[in-house]
C-alpha cells in the first residue's frame, strides 16, 4: 500500500529480465523522488551498474550476429569449453583473425559444426515440455537432416534426465556440461548463464515454460538479440509482453509441438518471413531501447549523478 516497502524481485540474469528491470528502474525513481527513500537509491544505483553490464553483454551478442568472424570466434570458444566470459575478448579477437587465443584458452578450431549447421534453439524448458519439443525437432529433421536443436533446460540440474529423453528419441546427443564438442542432432545446454550466446548462434527461439500452464519466461532477452520469438500460449506472466511483440509481428504463438514443427520449418526454409519478423524485433527493442534511455536520463539527474 502507500508509503510501503516492497522488495523488488532479485536483479539477475536468470530470475528476472531487462524488460523487468526497466520497469523496476522507473518504479525505484518514484521511490526516489517522492519519499527520497534510501534504499530506493541505493538499489538503483546498483541495479543501473547491473544493467550496465548486461547491457554490455547484448551488445556483443549483437556484435556477433553482424559478424560471421566473431561467430568463428564463439564456436571456437565453445569447443574449447571456455564460458561465455571469454566473449569480452571478442573485439581484439576480430582484430586478427589469425590470432591463436592463448590469452583466453581458446584453441583455433574455427570449424564448429554449430557455425556452419543450420540451427535452432529450444530454451527454458521444464519438465513435460521436452518431448514435444523433441518430437517437432525429429519432424524437422525429415525436411531439413542436418539442423541442430540446441536444447537449454530451465533447471540444468535437470541434465540426466533431459539427455535420456533425448536417446530415447532415437536422436544423437552432445552435452555442453560434459564438455562434449558440439554435433548430433541435439546440442544439450545444461549450463547456467550462457542463454545470450545460444541466442546469438540463431535466429529462430522458442521459449519453453508455455505450452505447459506454468507461465512462460520473458521474451525481451531473446527479442534484443534479434531472433524471431516463438512460444506456447501459457504465457501469463508476460503477457504484456507478448502482446506487444505479436502486435509489431515479432512473436508467435504455436499450439503445441506439431504446430512449432511448422512454424519452426517455416522460418528456417523461408528468408524473407524469418527476416520480417527479426526486422520486428529489432523496431521494438529500438522502441524498449528509447524507453530505458529516458528513465536512465531521469535516474541520473534523480540521483544527480550528473554533477561532476
Amino acid at each position: 500500500g502507500p508509503g510501503e516497502w516492497h522488495d523488488p524481485p532479485e536483479a539477475t540474469c536468470d530470475s528476472f529480465g531487462l524488460y523487468g528491470q526497466h520497469k523496476l528502474l522507473a518504479g525505484l525513481h518514484d521511490q526516489v523522488v517522492q519519499r527520497g527513500d534510501e534504499r530506493a537509491k541505493t538499489l538503483a544505483i546498483n541495479l543501473a551498474t547491473f544493467l550496465h553490464r548486461r547491457i554490455a553483454s547484448l551488445v556483443a551478442a549483437r556484435v556477433l550476429r553482424a559478424w560471421p568472424l566473431a561467430r568463428l570466434v564463439a564456436a571456437a570458444a565453445i569447443v574449447s569449453s571456455v564460458t561465455v566470459l571469454a566473449l569480452r575478448g571478442i573485439v581484439a579477437l576480430l582484430a586478427d583473425a589469425a590470432h591463436d587465443c592463448a590469452s583466453c584458452g581458446c584453441r583455433t578450431t574455427f570449424a564448429s559444426p554449430l557455425f556452419w549447421t543450420l540451427v535452432w534453439v529450444a530454451s527454458s524448458t521444464h519438465e513435460g515440455e521436452e518431448r514435444s519439443v523433441l518430437d517437432a525437432h525429429k519432424k524437422l529433421l525429415r525436411e531439413i537432416p542436418d539442423l541442430c536443436l540446441i536444447l537449454a533446460p530451465r533447471h540444468p540440474e535437470r541434465g540426466d534426465a533431459v539427455e535420456a529423453l533425448v536417446q530415447d528419441a532415437g536422436l544423437t546427443v552432445q552435452r555442453r556440461s560434459r564438455g562434449d564438442a558440439p554435433g548430433g542432432q541435439v546440442y544439450l545446454a545444461d549450463t547456467l548463464g550462457e542463454l545470450g550466446l545460444w541466442y546469438s548462434l540463431s535466429d529462430v527461439v522458442f521459449l519453453g515454460g508455455s505450452l505447459l500452464p506454468i507461465g512462460g519466461h520473458n521474451p525481451f532477452e531473446v527479442a534484443q538479440s534479434g531472433a524471431a520469438v516463438l512460444s506456447g500460449n501459457h504465457v501469463a506472466a508476460f503477457a504484456e509482453t507478448y502482446a506487444q511483440l505479436e502486435a509489431e509481428g515479432a512473436a508467435r504463438i504455436v499450439a503445441d509441438g506439431d504446430d512449432l514443427a511448422t512454424r519452426v520449418a517455416a522460418l528456417l526454409t523461408k528468408p524473407d518471413e524469418l527476416a520480417t519478423m527479426t526486422a520486428a524485433a529489432a523496431r521494438f527493442i529500438a522502441a524498449q531501447d528509447d524507453q530505458l534511455d529516458a528513465i536512465a536520463s531521469r535516474l541520473i539527474t534523480t540521483l544527480k549523478l550528473d554533477i561532476p
